[in-house]
């Protein structure tokens, strides 16, 4: 087992630094006990408007890449207004479905964020995923079913 040891002026061991700064003691095999896993959000646009895997094939990359790295698996948000936008309970889930085998065969985890609210306009936003066009509709007749605060001012991303 090696030790890395960080020194400071005087040429001795800094060890209080060492403890907050420093890497932790370096071993020649991994203890996979000890391991933080670590997963990696996807893209806001990982699924097109028109329902499709955002550059499949970069993405398929990617994924490898981050396997080498050792991350654990990706989150990824799954947005209602691409799912459920033609209309009450008609589902399409093939974008989704694909990335999930994608995302097994490259061996990693999958964290599913479902997103009932729109996307864009916010900071971090970059792309614009509205509500599904039926509950736009439905808000345009009654305003009232938008998430209201005590005060009365109305937020149009999402219904309460």
């Amino acid at each position: 087992m090696q030790v890395a040891h960080t020194l400071n002026s005087e040429g001795t061991i800094n060890e209080k630094w060492e403890k907050v700064h420093a890497p932790s003691i370096v071993h020649s095999n991994h203890d996979n006990s000890k391991r933080v896993p670590v997963f990696v959000m996807l893209p806001l646009d990982t699924v097109t408007m028109g329902g499709n895997l955002n550059k499949p094939r970069a993405m398929s990359a990617s994924l490898m890449a981050l396997k080498s790295a050792g991350v654990e698996g990706v989150m990824v948000d799954v947005w209602w207004g691409l799912v459920e936008k033609d209309g009450p309970l008609k589902y399409n889930w093939e974008a989704y479905a694909e990335l999930v085998q994608m995302v097994q065969m490259h061996g990693l985890k999958l964290q599913v964020v479902m997103s009932f609210h729109q996307c864009g306009g916010n900071v971090g936003d970059s792309c614009s995923v509205p509500l599904p066009p039926w509950v736009v509709e439905e808000i345009s007749k009654n305003p009232d079913i938008v998430y209201t605060d005590r005060s009365g001012r109305r937020n149009p991303e999402y219904i309460s």
